[in-house]
C-alpha cells in the first residue's frame, strides 16, 4: 500500500471520529482562524490554511452544494472592497475636488486625463484593473508610465464597435500597424475607464467632481444647449447648470484680477480683432431692429518677456518725433525712398562669407530647403539623414521664450469704424487697470498712469488703418491719454504671411495667362486637387493656399532633383540614386547646384531673357524659375517666422514689398515701409529691441 493510500485512510478515520464526536469542520476552521488556536510557530494548522487558502476557496466554489453561497459571499465582500476603493479615490487628499464657488483658472488649465489615469491606477490598482477589463481592455498596464492616455488621432479615438475586433485581431501584423491600432484602442479604453471611475467618485462624494466641472466649463465655452448640459449632468459626466454658472462666475472674477495685475505692470502688449456672433433669439424693437448678427471685439494681453520699463519709457520721445505733432521739435517725416535704402542695407553679407558655390545667404537657404525636401519627401531610404541636417544659419534670432497671454472680456463694440477702434482701445486699457490721470472723475486710485510708457497694440491691416486714423483724429487733444499718445501699433506677421500667400495667388493663379502652361502652378495644383481646381482659383482660403504652395513647391523641387540626378549620374529615378547610399555632403552639393541653376539663374538671366526674341526663349524654364523663386520666398518667410529669425524677416522685406506692389497690394507694401521707417528712424533703441522680439510672434 502506498503512502498516499495510508494517509487517505488515516484521514477517513479522523473524519469518522470527528463525526462520531459531533465536531464540525467549520468549528475546527473557526478555532484556528477566529479563536486563534494552534497558531504557534510550530503548529502546522494555520500555516497549512494560509498556504492552501485558494485551494480551499476553489473547493467551496466548485462543489454544487456550496457554489451559490460562495459566490454570494464573494459578491458581498467585493462590494465592500471596491466601495472602499472608490471612497479612497474620492478622498480630498487625492486632489480631485473642484469647488465651483472657488474655482481657479489653474484647476482648469492644469487638468489632464493622463494625470487622473495615473492617480487612479496608483491609488486603486484592483479597481482600475476591474473597470479596465470590463471595458474591453486586454491586459493591464504594469507600471505608471504605461498608464497614460495615448496620443492618437481623433479618428482613432472614436471608433465603431464593429471595428474593435478587427483592430485587436490585426495586432499581430508584421508591418507594425496592428500594434499601433492595439495601443490606440487601449488609449480609448483608458479614457473610458477614467470617465467611469469619475462617475463612481462623484456619486460617492459630490465635491469630487474634477472631470464633471471641467466638462461643464467646456460645454459652456462651446455654447452647448442647456438640454445637452442637463442630460450629461444627470448621467454624472457634467456638473449641473447652476454649479457651472457658479464656476464661471468665480473664474471671471479671478480672471478680472489677473488681467488687472498683469496690465498694471505695463510690460504687456494688447491685441484685438473683430468677431461676429449670431443670436437667433434677439428680439427686434421699434427703435432698433436686429437681424441677430452682433459685431463684437475680442482682445488679449501678451506678456513682454524681454522688456523692461526703461525700454518702454519713451512716450514723450515718440510724441516729439511724430509728424502728427505740430509742435514736435524733432519730427521724423516718412520717406519711402530712404526707408527702402535702409532695408536693403540691413544685415549685409560680406563677399568673404560666400561659399565656393557662390550662393548668397538666400541661396544657401534655398539649397538647405532643397535638401530637406528630398530627405523628407523623397526616397524613404534617405529619410534617416534628416536627423543630421543642420538648420540654416541665423541672421538675427530673438531669444526663445514661452508666450503667456491673458484673454480680455469680449467687448460689445463694432470695430469696423474709427470710433469703434478708439472705444475698443480705451476699453482694453480700462480692463488692464490703466486709467487717465487727468480725469478728475476717476475715483479709482488703483488705476495706473500709462502716459509715460509705450503701449504695444497688435492687429491686422484694417485695424492698423483705423487705429492710425484714430490717432490722427485725437492728435489735437491736450493730455497724452486722450490723444492716445502711448499707443504704438504693430501689424502682425501672420497677416503678412496671409498677404504673401494672396500675392502668390495673384501672380501665379488669378491671371488666365498664368494657367496656360502644362507646368504652371495651377496645372500642378489641379493634379493634386482635381475636384477643386476650378473653385481654388477664386475662392481659396488661406489654409488651402498655404498647403498648395507647400505641395506644389515639393513637386517642383523633386522634379528638379530628378532632372539633375539624371544629368549628373545617369539614374532614371531618385530611388535608383538613393540605392547607391549617397552621403549627406554629396546631397548638399547637388542641392547647391539646384538652387544656383534652377532658382537663382546661373545660366539664365530672366531680365535678359525678356529682351530676347520669342523664338529663342524657353518659356517653360523661365516660368518654372519664377515660380520656384516666389515659392521659396514664401517658404523662407514661414521658416523665419517659426524660427524667430527677425533678421532674416527684415532681409525679406524688399522683395515682398516689390511683389506686393506688382500684384496690386499697395496697402501692405506701404504699411511695411511705414513700420520700417518708424522702427529705424522714430523709435529709440530700447523700444526697437522690444518691437523686434514682439513683432515676430
Amino acid at each position: 500500500m502506498s503512502m498516499d493510500e495510508h494517509r487517505l485512510r488515516y484521514l477517513f478515520q479522523v473524519l469518522s471520529e470527528l463525526q462520531n464526536a459531533n465536531v464540525c469542520l467549520s468549528e475546527l476552521v473557526s478555532a484556528v482562524l477566529v479563536h486563534k488556536q494552534f497558531n504557534g510557530p510550530n503548529d502546522r494548522l494555520l500555516q497549512d490554511l494560509v498556504c492552501n487558502s485558494q485551494d480551499v476557496l476553489s473547493a467551496f466554489h466548485e462543489h454544487p452544494a456550496t457554489s451559490v453561497a460562495t459566490r454570494e459571499w464573494a459578491h458581498k465582500q467585493m462590494i465592500k472592497h471596491y466601495t472602499g476603493a472608490v471612497r479612497n479615490l474620492a478622498d480630498v487628499d487625492q486632489g480631485w475636488h473642484f469647488g465651483a464657488m472657488h474655482a481657479t483658472p489653474e484647476q482648469v488649465r492644469d487638468f489632464r486625463l493622463e494625470d487622473m489615469a495615473v492617480s487612479m491606477r496608483r491609488s486603486g490598482p484592483e479597481l482600475w484593473d476591474l473597470v479596465f477589463s470590463l471595458l474591453g481592455g486586454q491586459g493591464s498596464p504594469v507600471n505608471e508610465s504605461s498608464c497614460l492616455v495615448l496620443d492618437v488621432d481623433d479618428a482613432q479615438y472614436w471608433i465603431d464597435d464593429e471595428d474593435i475586433e478587427q483592430i485587436l485581431g490585426s495586432a499581430g501584423r508584421s508591418d507594425g500597424r496592428g500594434e499601433k491600432r492595439r495601443r490606440d484602442h487601449a488609449g480609448l479604453v483608458q479614457i473610458k475607464a477614467v470617465v467611469v471611475l469619475s462617475i463612481f467618485m462623484h456619486a460617492m462624494d459630490q465635491q469630487c467632481n474634477a472631470l464633471q466641472s471641467t466638462m461643464g466649463i467646456f460645454l459652456h465655452s462651446c455654447n452647448a444647449p442647456e438640454k445637452l448640459a442637463k442630460v450629461l449632468s444627470r448621467m454624472g459626466i457634467s456638473t449641473s447648470l447652476s454649479s457651472t454658472h457658479r464656476a464661471i462666475t468665480s473664474l471671471s472674477q479671478q480672471s478680472h484680477g489677473d488681467i488687472e495685475a498683469l496690465g498694471r505692470t505695463l510690460l504687456t502688449s494688447h491685441a484685438f480683432d473683430n468677431f461676429d456672433a449670431q443670436i437667433k433669439t434677439l428680439i427686434s424693437t421699434i427703435d432698433k431692429q436686429h437681424d441677430g448678427l452682433l459685431h463684437l471685439t475680442s482682445g488679449t494681453l501678451l506678456r513682454l518677456a524681454h522688456a523692461t520699463l526703461d525700454d518702454l519709457r519713451c512716450s514723450d520721445i515718440l510724441w516729439d518725433r511724430l509728424e502728427l505733432n505740430i509742435h514736435a521739435s524733432d519730427p521724423r517725416p516718412f520717406d519711402p525712398r530712404t526707408t527702402m535704402v535702409k532695408l536693403c542695407s540691413l544685415h549685409p553679407e560680406a563677399d568673404a562669407s560666400l561659399p565656393p558655390s557662390g550662393l548668397t545667404r538666400r541661396g544657401r537657404f534655398r539649397a538647405w530647403f532643397f535638401t530637406r525636401t528630398l530627405l523628407e519627401h523623397g526616397p524613404p531610404s534617405l529619410k534617416s539623414l534628416l536627423n543630421f541636417l543642420p538648420n540654416p544659419e541665423f541672421v538675427d534670432a530673438i531669444p526663445l521664450s514661452k508666450l503667456y497671454q491673458t484673454p480680455l472680456r469680449a467687448m460689445n463694440i463694432n470695430q469696423s469704424t474709427v470710433s469703434g477702434n478708439i472705444e475698443a482701445l480705451l476699453n482694453m486699457f480700462e480692463q488692464a487697470g490703466l486709467g487717465n490721470p487727468f480725469d478728475s472723475g476717476n475715483t479709482n486710485s488703483m488705476r495706473v498712469d500709462p502716459t509715460e510708457f509705450a503701449i504695444l497694440v497688435h492687429g491686422d491691416l484694417g485695424t492698423c488703418e483705423r487705429v492710425l486714423s484714430g490717432l490722427r483724429r485725437r492728435s489735437q487733444e491736450w493730455n497724452p491719454y486722450d490723444r492716445l499718445q502711448p499707443v504704438v501699433f504693430i501689424s502682425g506677421l501672420f497677416h503678412l504671411k496671409m498677404a504673401a500667400a494672396d500675392a502668390i495667388w495673384r501672380a501665379l493663379v488669378s491671371p488666365k495667362g498664368a494657367r496656360v502652361d502644362d507646368t504652371s502652378f495651377m496645372k500642378l495644383a489641379g493634379e493634386l486637387r482635381p475636384n477643386e481646381s476650378s473653385r481654388l482659383v477664386n475662392n481659396a482660403k488661406f489654409c488651402q493656399q498655404h498647403e498648395l504652395i507647400s505641395h506644389v513647391g515639393i513637386l517642383l523641387q523633386l522634379d528638379a532633383w530628378r532632372v539633375e540626378i539624371k544629368k549628373r549620374f545617369g539614374h532614371a529615378t531618385l530611388e535608383e540614386w538613393a540605392a547607391t547610399k549617397p552621403k549627406l555632403g554629396d546631397i548638399q552639393e547637388v542641392a547647391e547646384a539646384l538652387a544656383l541653376r534652377y532658382v537663382e539663374g546661373e545660366d539664365v538671366d530672366l531680365y535678359a531673357e525678356g529682351r530676347r526674341p520669342e523664338s529663342t526663349r524657353d518659356r517653360i524654364q523661365e516660368n518654372t524659375m519664377r515660380t520656384l523663386n516666389y515659392l521659396f520666398l514664401y517658404e523662407e518667410l514661414s521658416y523665419a517666422m517659426n524660427a524667430g529669425d527677425i533678421g532674416r524677416i527684415e532681409t525679406l522685406f524688399p522683395p515682398w514689398i516689390q511683389l506686393f506692389r506688382a500684384t496690386g497690394k499697395h496697402k501692405y507694401s506701404h504699411q511695411m515701409l511705414r513700420f520700417a521707417h518708424a522702427l529705424y528712424f522714430v523709435y529709440p533703441e530700447g523700444l526697437r529691441c522690444v518691437l523686434s522680439a514682439r513683432w515676430s510672434t
